[in-house]
């Protein structure tokens, strides 16, 4: 850190310990801090953090020793859901290209997918119980799994709901392949507590694809713009 002018920490939803380390030694050193928090300070999921009491005595620190901490936003939305104990100077800068002419496919065979990390912030149990109140046929799921735990949860939600056979969980993909299996779908389900930017809803809108999407996603007002009937709390 001390050969470097400008320190910028990325991804933060359950490293706001690693926050505190990292801007108690930039406010010693007289570093320039930015963070991208990817989503982890919305509202909505810092509520449930055990770390909630650390991350206000880090807006303190942030607030009375340094001058040059920025906050790099994805979007709008995602500034004003983002708390309130955190009022340092901001910017938004998006990671993604908005496209200006979006054409629905109508190719609706009730298979859907959802794409991303096997993580909690994904909320993928109010997507299974979608899929088994409104009679799915398949939903294919397609990404790493980052919380072993959580993964072994989802497996017996799986089964208790009676899903084995309905929900499959495909493993990681790469990006190109990932692409073409957009088509093969009726639709993308987001249902995650927060985003920032949903990458995969991007990639989505870019294949045709319809959106189901969940209040926590930032960047809604863009899809609603294309998709307005599909928001699902």
């Amino acid at each position: 850190y001390r050969n470097h002018d400008i320190i910028h920490l990325h991804g933060v939803r359950n490293l706001y310990a690693v926050i505190f380390v990292v801007l108690s030694f930039c406010a010693a050193n007289k570093k320039k801090f930015i963070l991208t928090p990817h989503a982890g300070l919305m509202k909505d999921w810092i509520s449930q953090s055990p770390y909630y009491q650390l991350i206000k005595l880090y807006s303190y620190i942030s607030a009375k020793f340094m001058t040059s901490v920025n906050i790099h936003y994805l979007s709008e939305a995602e500034r004003d859901e983002s708390t309130s104990i955190l009022r340092k100077k901001s910017f938004i800068l998006p990671n993604y290209v908005e496209i200006e002419n979006v054409n629905i496919r109508n190719n609706f065979n009730n298979k859907f997918l959802m794409v991303g990390r096997i993580h909690p912030q994904k909320n993928f149990e109010s997507a299974f119980r979608f899929i088994k109140n409104n009679n799915i046929e398949c939903l294919d799921i397609y990404g790493p799994v980052d919380d072993e735990i959580y993964f072994d949860r989802l497996l017996k939600l799986r089964e208790e709901l009676e899903l084995t056979d309905r929900v499959n969980f495909k493993g990681n993909l790469d990006n190109r392949k990932l692409l073409d299996k957009y088509n093969l779908y009726s639709a993308l389900i987001v249902s995650s507590k927060v985003e920032g930017i949903s990458m995969a809803m991007i990639e989505a809108m870019g294949c045709g694809v319809p959106v189901l999407f969940s209040k926590g996603v930032a960047n809604k007002d863009l899809l609603v713009k294309y998709f307005p009937h599909l928001f699902v709390n």
